[in-house]
């Protein structure tokens, strides 16, 4: 999955949460719920660093939108393409690189059942049992650096 489709499938998983009956959400909910998922995924982040995030993303969508209040769905992918390409190229790489050391438990890495617990609550991805069994047959009991990334999108 490249970046355009993540941020498509963010945007799509915000929609089918408040289910509005629209193709935009409000520029508020989805700085907050960008930040939701920032909050799940890397444990160690500081509240203010959280708040701060969502104020630049408020101020970014509201820049990319034509409504001062909604957003579409191209427009949030358009901003968040252009905020990719103003960050450093290793920008996503040392962010995978924090998250991963702040869910691994172990010297083997992330168990299987935390990742599974952070595809639950972060992205809102229902794993039932056998996909459960199916990722774990894959990837092992553990979740090594490489491994992570490959999952991530992040493929070296």
């Amino acid at each position: 999955m490249n970046d355009e489709e993540q941020y498509r499938e963010i945007y799509r998983m915000l929609l089918r949460q408040i289910s509005v009956g629209s193709l935009r959400v409000r520029i508020t909910e989805l700085a907050t719920f960008v930040v939701r998922i920032q909050r799940e995924v890397v444990h160690r982040d500081e509240e203010d660093a959280l708040r701060r995030l969502e104020n630049s993303l408020v101020n970014a969508f509201k820049e990319a939108s034509e409504d001062p209040e909604y957003i579409t769905e191209d427009e949030f992918v358009r901003c968040m393409m252009d905020v990719d390409k103003k960050a450093p190229w290793d920008h996503y790489d040392r962010f995978l690189k924090r998250t991963y050391e702040s869910l691994k438990s172990t010297p083997l890495g992330i168990r299987i059942e935390d990742y599974i617990q952070l595809c639950e609550s972060a992205f809102g991805i229902k794993v039932d049992d056998e996909m459960a069994r199916v990722l774990e047959d894959k990837v092992g009991k553990y979740i090594d650096l490489k491994t992570f990334l490959n999952l991530s999108g992040k493929l070296e």
